[in-house]
């Protein structure tokens, strides 16, 4: 247990990504490790899910949309930022202290964000001025998963299962007790391609 005068002196840095994109980069990343395995019965370390569980992903979707219904499933549950910031500000640590970034908003206005930045931790950021943090990770490849590829029901499926979270993490972060660097936070892009913006879904509260 951290002792409370411990607690409101720490500070947190949280950088968001929008949750269909989060989650589809998960998997990815696992089928990649799936892949080194051999039998598809194999567990996946970390996933609760066999090999075999990741050899599509809008079945994979499905599976666990209708798993969460029953019973609290992780890696769903990674993208329900509220929840998380909630009992984070609500329980453990002020809100003041932790100051929350888009992940886009951090790429594309890098120079302030490090401002926003070094004013929050109380830092000098010269060093790092004249830089930027370029997306790293948009190789073409033939087992490469975008979002554009997938069928227009799973995106639809996991923007409606995100999306009441998403509308509760927008107002938390414009309620008061936010730190004074607090970037506005933009609304997610939408991950279907359309032209909405990420909004609200009807989504049963699983409480853990």
């Amino acid at each position: 247990t951290i002792p409370a005068r411990i607690r409101s002196q720490m500070k947190f840095i949280v950088v968001l990504r929008e949750p269909v994109s989060r989650d589809l980069s998960w998997f990815k990343q696992h089928r990649w490790i799936a892949g080194q395995l051999k039998s598809a019965d194999a567990k996946v370390a970390g996933t609760g899910f066999r090999k075999r569980d990741f050899d599509d992903y809008d079945t994979f979707v499905s599976a666990r949309i209708t798993k969460m219904k029953k019973t609290p499933e992780k890696s769903l549950m990674r993208g329900m930022y509220h929840r998380q910031l909630r009992r984070r500000v609500r329980n453990y640590f002020p809100r003041r202290n932790t100051i929350v970034f888009s992940m886009d908003t951090l790429i594309a206005n890098f120079t302030d964000s490090l401002d926003r930045l070094g004013s929050f931790l109380e830092l000098d950021t010269q060093p790092w001025r004249g830089r930027d943090l370029p997306h790293e990770n948009d190789h073409p490849g033939a087992h490469k998963i975008r979002l554009s590829d997938l069928r227009p029901k799973t995106c639809s499926t996991l923007r409606k299962f995100f999306g009441q979270q998403v509308d509760l993490l927008y107002k938390l972060l414009a309620s008061e007790g936010s730190p004074p660097q607090q970037p506005p936070f933009p609304r997610f892009t939408d991950p279907c391609g359309g032209a909405a913006q990420v909004e609200g879904g009807e989504v049963e509260e699983v409480e853990t």
